[in-house]
């Protein structure tokens, strides 16, 4: 289900807009990622986290659905146990693509935040002495 490209893989879907921390300035602040963002225009590293943040909001929404569909099976006229079951297989499904969404992005940002302070870091003997 969950593939090691992010891409697709089992059921599609994603919660929420922008993760905690982070600031990558790509979500907007209002129910998930801005999509007038021009992913030509970004950086590979800004297009990869754009990239995990829609998949993250659409998961979220999956999640989201699966919540719904698991009260109305649970309940009332439309009790059905079978349903009840898939739907509940699927949130489950769903919160694990959302956890490991989470956690590439912010392997992502780590990797490229100790990438900037090694940049920055310039060795003494390289530095031209006059």
């Amino acid at each position: 289900m969950l593939d090691s490209s992010g891409g697709g893989g089992g059921v599609a879907g994603g919660v929420g807009g922008g993760i905690g921390g982070g600031g990558s300035g790509l979500s907007s602040s209002v129910g998930g990622v801005d999509d007038s963002v021009e992913p030509d225009s970004l950086s590979p590293y800004e297009q990869q986290v754009l990239h995990l943040e829609r998949q993250l909001d659409i998961e979220s929404k999956v999640k989201q659905g699966t919540e719904n569909m698991i009260a109305k099976y649970s309940t009332g006229q439309h009790k059905d146990k079978k349903l009840h079951m898939e739907a509940q297989q699927m949130a489950i499904d769903s919160k694990a693509k959302i956890e490991y969404l989470r956690m590439r992005l912010m392997k992502i940002k780590q990797v490229s935040e100790r990438t900037r302070k090694k940049a920055a870091v310039v060795p003494s003997s390289l530095l031209v002495r006059t």
